[in-house]
């Protein structure tokens, strides 16, 4: 089997589907990192349609967590998709290492690559507090990060302006500047709702690297307008969201528009009643607390900041 970067980086070009962004289980209790039950976690995403898993991004609070409790995660996660693959159910894999520090995403990029036997990939978001100026700042950057890896494994970069806030450049000239610069850059989550901003990446980039849709609402159009075939969304570890997506791509191949649009309909409709209570991760933990249960999982309720319980 050829393991080289360039076959790694064909792998995430041609996926297509949707890919969970996972949730993180804290105890009831006492809010602790619970990680025992990630492997029943990911048989049930994998039994529901799901086709890979987008490891420590926003959905999985990853900046509500300690740099020791990201590497158990990572761990935890890795242990558990070799057993699925052991039961013949794969799932593609990306671990998001953004950071506050630097010194944080190097080491988190060197053990994902480390692992790269079940990882088939690393994000990073831009700086989110101390902005870079340019495209090349952001290139340097990331790269100074991917330096800490071997350099056989994909990269893929989290756009997500309403968290990192909008750069003083286009997003064109950082692509341009990281295909010129970063040999692992292979892809990109759009979290982002400024669909002629996605097309026009997709249009001048979509044959050389990925486009991941990145918000629930904008599925459809990118389907349908951009021939965008894959989306990380945080619904997804919802059986019905995911027939949704599914239904979608099914219905746009088919020409089936009417059934497209009410599929789409549907899953906004899931987003607007998870977002009713004004928190939409703590309000999707308790829909997976609900629904769950009856296989055992639970995932506790979201951690301060991310959702904050007011006392009486």
């Amino acid at each position: 089997m050829n393991n080289s970067l360039e076959t790694r980086k064909q792998l995430i070009h041609n996926f297509n589907g949707p890919v969970c962004a996972v949730a993180t289980a804290f105890d009831d209790d006492d809010g602790q990192l619970n990680t025992n039950q990630i492997v029943d976690y990911a048989r049930h995403l994998v039994n529901i349609g799901v086709k890979g898993v987008y490891i420590l991004g926003t959905t999985g609070e990853s900046f509500a967590l300690t740099f020791e409790e990201k590497c158990q995660l990572i761990n935890a996660w890795h242990e558990a998709l070799i057993q699925l693959d052991q039961e013949d159910k794969h799932l593609l894999a990306i671990v998001n290492v953004s950071a506050m520090s630097i010194k944080e995403s190097e080491p988190l990029a060197r053990l994902v690559s480390m692992q790269l036997n079940r990882f088939n990939g690393i994000a990073l978001l831009a700086p989110i507090f101390y902005k870079v100026d340019n495209a090349n700042q952001l290139v340097s950057y990331i790269g100074s990060i991917l330096n800490k890896t071997d350099g056989q494994i994909p990269f893929l970069y989290y756009h997500f302006p309403d968290r990192t806030g909008q750069q003083n450049f286009e997003l064109e000239s950082f692509v341009e500047k990281a295909m010129e610069c970063l040999p692992q850059f292979s892809a990109i989550k759009f979290t982002d709702t400024n669909i002629v901003r996605m097309g026009k990446i997709q249009r001048k980039f979509g044959d050389k690297i990925k486009i991941f849709a990145g918000y629930d609402e904008t599925l459809l159009a990118a389907r349908i307008t951009l021939n965008i075939d894959a989306g990380i969304c945080a619904t997804f570890s919802l059986e019905n969201c995911v027939q949704y997506y599914l239904s979608i791509l099914d219905s746009v191949d088919k020409g089936d528009l009417i059934r497209a649009q009410q599929n789409q309909q549907m899953l906004a409709k899931t987003c607007e009643q998870l977002q009713m209570d004004g928190n939409f991760f703590h309000s999707l933990k308790q829909r997976l607390n609900q629904e769950l249960s009856s296989k055992g999982l639970q995932f506790g309720n979201a951690r301060s900041p991310v959702w904050i319980q007011l006392k009486n």
